[in-house]
């Protein structure tokens, strides 16, 4: 789910979108905030990607999710 006008901040989701945190039934551990470094196409809402990157925890910082993905990086 895009976050952002630029396409720099998605919101990753373990499940569907009818299940995920925001629209369904599951909790804010099934979700990671991706923060993409450099210059990217646009990715579709559905459209299943890896990404490698800096796994950040957050525990204390309300307007971030529990788990974010900093610096990351499509890995082809």
């Amino acid at each position: 789910i895009p976050m952002d006008t630029e396409g720099r901040y998605y919101v990753l989701s373990k499940l569907p979108m009818a299940q995920c945190f925001f629209c369904g039934l599951a909790g804010p551990e099934t979700i990671l905030m991706l923060n993409l470094k450099g210059k990217h196409r646009r990715f579709k809402t559905d459209e299943k990607r890896t990404f490698c990157g800096r796994l950040r925890l957050n525990a204390d910082n309300l307007y971030e999710l529990n788990y974010n993905l900093d610096e990351a990086t499509l890995f082809d």
